[in-house]
C-alpha cells in the first residue's frame, strides 16, 4: 500500500515539475508534428488540456530555416500563441481537416513575417486580442471562431496592431452565441474574403482600413466607424463587393470631426445603380464616398434615424458625401435634437435624399447648414426649430421647412416645390421647382440675390413654368438679378402671360426693372415684345404684339417727306 501511495506521489510531483518547466513551449524547427516532444526545445509536447484551463504558452522563433510547417494531428489548446520578433514565416496545418487550435489568451505576431493558419482557430474562454505588428501579417485560411463550438457565450475579439489581418474564410461568432463582436484598433488593414455572421457588431476605432471582399464582411450588427477618443485615427471601411453589407447592419460614426470615419462603397455596374441597403443610422459624424466609375445608392431603411441624441449635451454633427457618383438616402426621420443649441451640417460633393422629416426632439434650438457642391433634397415636413443656411450647392425643399429663416449664400441655390418660412438671399439663388414648379414661402428678401425661372408654354402656373408664392412680403432691390431658361424650345406668341410672383405686399423701392427687361428670353419675332409694366404690382410679365403704323401715320410721314424734298429742290433751283 505504501508503495502504491509513493508511486502516485512521485508521478504527481513529476507532473507538477514537468508542467512548471513546460509553461513555455518553443518550436525548435526540427520536425513538423505539433504533438511530438522532439519538435519543442524542452523535449516536451504541449498538453492537450481543455482550452479553459490550459496554461501553455506557445512560441515560434527562428531556430532553423527548415520545418516552418506545423501539423496538428489532434486538437490542441494553448493560452497564448506568440511569434517572436525574429520568427520565420510559419504555416499551421490540420492533419486531416478535423483538428482545431484553440487559444484562450490570444495570438500575437511580433515579427514582420506572414503567419498562416490553415486550421480552424478558436478564441476560447475569454474576450481576447489578436495582435499583428507593423510590416507583418496574420492570415486565416480556415474558419476563425470567436468562441468554442459548445459555448453559448458571446465574446469580443480585438484585432490590434499596425500590420495586416486576412480572413479568407468565415469569421464567425461560434457555438450557440448570438452576439459575437469584433473591435479593430489598429492602423494597418483587415481584409475579409469570406461570409461573416457576427451579430454583436463591429467597431473600427483605429486609423487603419477594413476591406470587405466577401459577403456581409462586418457581420449583421451595428458598425461603429470612428477613431478612438484622444487619437487622430480616421478609419476607413471599404466595401468591394455589392453584397458586402447586410440590410441588418446599422451605422454609427465618431463624436469628433478629427476622428471621422469613411464608408467607401464600390460602384461597378455600368448599366444600373449599385444599391447598398442598411438598417439605421445611429448618430455622429460620418464621411461617405464610393470607388469605381459608376453610380451607387446607399439607402437607410429604418423609420427613425439619429444624427444627435435629443437628451445629449453634445453639439451638432456632420454628414459628408464626398462622391458625385454616390447618393445617400434616408427613408425615415432623422433626429438632430439635443439639450444645447447648435447646428448640424450636411455637405460634400455628392447628393442626399431625405424622405423622412429632419426633426428636433430635444429642448435646444437646432439648425442646419448645407455645405459643399452637392444637393440635399427634403421630401417631408421638416420640423427642426433652428435656422437653415444654404452655404453651398443646392437645397431642394419639396415638403415643408419649419426653420424660421433660410439664408442662401452666394453660389448656393434654393429650389423645390415646397413651403418655407422666411427666406433671405445673401447673394444666393432661388430656382423654383424640380424642373418647372411652384415654390412657396412666408417672406422673401431678394434684395441681394438671383432668380432662375424656367418658362415654357403659359398653360399652368408652377407646372409649365416656374412661379413663386410669397404669402407676406417680397423685397426686391438694386442687386436683384434674373435668369430665364426656355423649356422645350417654346416659341412665344402674343398674349402669353406668366404670373411669376404672387405676393401679399412688395418692397421694390430700389428695384431696377431694366434688369428684368434685359433678362427675359429673346422673342422669335421683331413684331413681339415683353411687357413688364405691371410686374411691380402683380408679379406678371407678358408678350405683346408691337403695333404697326396706321394709314394716317403713313400719310403724315409721306407728306413730311414730300415737303422736305420740295424745299431742297427750291433751294437748289
Amino acid at each position: 500500500m505504501k508503495k502504491i501511495i509513493l508511486t502516485i506521489l512521485t508521478t504527481a510531483l513529476l507532473t507538477i515539475a514537468n508542467n512548471a518547466q513546460a509553461v513555455v513551449f518553443l518550436w525548435n524547427n526540427t520536425g513538423t508534428n505539433w504533438t511530438s516532444p522532439t519538435s519543442w526545445t524542452n523535449g516536451v509536447q504541449p498538453s492537450s488540456t481543455s482550452s479553459s484551463t490550459t496554461t501553455d504558452e506557445i512560441q515560434f522563433s527562428n531556430f532553423g530555416a527548415n520545418n516552418n510547417t506545423v501539423v496538428l494531428t489532434s486538437t490542441r489548446s494553448a493560452r497564448n500563441i506568440t511569434f517572436l520578433t525574429n520568427a520565420n514565416a510559419y504555416t499551421i496545418n490540420s492533419f486531416n481537416g478535423s483538428q482545431i487550435l484553440s487559444s484562450s489568451g490570444g495570438i500575437t505576431n511580433n515579427s514582420t513575417a506572414t503567419q498562416t493558419f490553415n486550421i480552424l482557430v478558436e478564441n476560447a474562454n475569454a474576450s481576447n486580442t489578436w495582435f499583428q505588428t507593423a510590416g507583418g501579417a496574420l492570415v486565416f485560411n480556415n474558419v476563425a471562431s470567436l468562441t468554442t463550438a459548445s459555448s453559448s457565450t458571446s465574446r469580443t475579439l480585438t484585432l490590434a496592431g499596425d500590420g495586416s489581418f486576412t480572413f479568407n474564410n468565415e469569421l464567425k461568432q461560434g457555438g450557440l452565441s448570438a452576439a459575437g463582436k469584433v473591435i479593430y484598433t489598429g492602423n494597418g488593414s483587415v481584409t475579409f474574403n469570406g461570409t461573416n455572421t457576427l451579430g454583436g457588431g463591429f467597431d473600427i476605432t483605429g486609423g487603419g482600413t477594413v476591406n470587405v471582399n466577401g459577403r456581409t464582411g462586418v457581420g449583421q450588427g451595428l458598425v461603429t466607424l470612428g477613431g478612438a477618443s484622444g487619437t487622430s485615427n480616421m478609419p476607413i471601411l471599404r466595401i468591394n463587393t455589392t453584397n458586402g453589407l447586410s440590410n441588418l447592419n446599422s451605422l454609427k460614426g465618431s463624436t469628433s470631426l478629427s476622428t471621422m470615419g469613411t464608408l467607401d462603397l464600390l460602384g461597378d455596374n455600368s448599366n444600373s445603380i449599385t444599391t447598398y441597403i442598411m438598417n439605421q443610422y445611429q448618430g455622429n459624424n460620418m464621411n461617405f464616398t464610393n470607388h469605381g466609375d459608376y453610380k451607387t445608392l446607399l439607402q437607410f431603411t429604418n423609420a427613425a434615424n439619429v444624427l444627435t441624441a435629443s437628451a445629449g449635451s453634445g453639439g451638432g454633427r456632420r454628414l459628408f458625401n464626398n462622391s458625385t457618383n454616390l447618393l445617400v438616402q434616408f427613408d425615415g426621420t432623422i433626429d438632430v435634437g439635443g439639450t444645447v443649441s447648435d447646428i448640424s451640417v450636411i455637405g460634400g460633393a455628392g447628393d442626399f435624399i431625405l424622405n423622412g422629416s429632419l426633426l428636433n426632439t430635444g429642448i435646444g434650438v437646432r439648425g442646419l447648414r448645407k455645405d459643399g457642391t452637392g444637393k440635399v433634397t427634403m421630401q417631408a415636413a421638416n420640423t427642426y426649430n433652428g435656422d437653415t443656411v444654404v452655404a453651398g450647392g443646392t437645397l431642394i425643399v419639396n415638403g415643408s421647412l419649419q426653420s424660421p429663416l433660410t439664408t442662401v449664400s452666394a453660389g448656393a441655390t434654393l429650389g423645390g416645390s415646397g413651403l418655407l418660412q422666411g427666406v433671405l438671399l445673401n447673394g444666393g439663388t432661388v430656382s423654383a421647382g424640380n424642373s418647372a414648379g411652384l415654390l412657396s414661402m412666408d417672406t422673401l428678401n431678394a434684395s441681394n440675390g438671383n432668380f432662375v425661372f424656367e418658362i415654357g408654354a403659359p398653360t399652368t402656373r408652377g407646372v409649365t413654368y416656374d412661379a413663386i408664392d410669397v404669402t407676406s412680403l417680397l423685397t426686391l432691390g438694386t442687386d436683384t438679378d434674373f435668369t430665364f431658361e426656355v423649356l422645350d424650345n417654346y416659341n412665344f406668341s402674343s398674349g402669353d402671360s406668366y404670373d411669376l410672383f404672387n405676393f401679399a405686399s412688395i418692397d421694390a423701392t430700389n428695384f431696377d426693372i431694366t434688369k428684368l427687361d434685359v433678362a427675359l428670353p429673346t422673342l422669335n419675332s421683331n413684331e413681339l415684345a415683353w411687357n413688364t409694366s405691371s410686374f411691380i404690382t402683380d408679379g406678371m410679365v407678358s408678350v405683346i404684339a408691337v403695333p404697326e403704323p396706321s394709314l394716317l401715320q403713313m400719310f403724315g410721314i409721306g407728306l413730311i417727306s414730300l415737303i422736305a424734298c420740295h424745299r431742297i429742290n427750291k433751294r437748289n433751283g
